[in-house]
């Protein structure tokens, strides 16, 4: 079994190399990539991550949360699905560290993980309920760009719950969020 995916590994990448890692596999393959990321590569750390499904779940989560570490935003954002997924894993599901990658992520303006924080917030996952914080963050979400098919539900679901006044706090809380961010 573990000889049948390093040959899908393999094939994979000798047929989708610019597609799965630009410059980290280019280089040198999956070696290159992991001289490059032992050697403290954020990005080659991040690359490795997305790529380790071939060696098994710990070691994905090895290499991306090395590089969410770093600062690596889209590492920060991937840790944080892992933890909020568990991905496929359940006794790695820990919605509070889900909640901790996707605010550093939040923070340097990835949208995805602004708008999760929003549904987390919704739905008391990791933090507790919170329909004001769950409305700020589909603002801020929105405002940069990531207007998902689910957004128009999720703050009709919050702004339902909402007292006009909480509509304003949001409000206000997204426009000075976005102004120090």
């Amino acid at each position: 079994m573990r000889y049948l995916r390093l040959v899908l590994a393999v094939l994979l990448m000798a047929s989708f190399s610019s597609v799965y890692g630009g410059n980290c596999w280019s280089d040198g393959g999956m070696d290159g990539c992991r001289v490059l990321a032992e050697q403290g590569d954020a990005h080659a750390q991040y690359t490795l991550g997305r790529h380790s499904f071939i060696f098994g779940p710990s070691e994905e989560l090895k290499w991306l949360r090395r590089a969410a570490e770093q600062g690596h935003t889209r590492a920060q954002a991937s840790v944080g699905y892992w933890y909020y997924m568990g991905r496929g894993l359940l006794e790695n599901i820990d919605h509070k560290e889900a909640v901790n990658w996707f605010r550093k992520a939040a923070e340097k303006g990835h949208a995805e993980s602004q708008y999760t924080l929003g549904v987390m917030y919704l739905n008391g996952l990791g933090v507790g309920f919170n329909v004001v914080m769950a409305d700020m963050y589909f603002r801020i979400s929105e405002v940069n760009g990531h207007v998902p098919m689910g957004l128009a539900r999720w703050r009709g679901y919050a702004e339902n719950k909402m007292t006009s006044s909480q509509i304003v706090e949001a409000e206000k809380l997204a426009r000075e969020w976005i102004q120090t961010h």
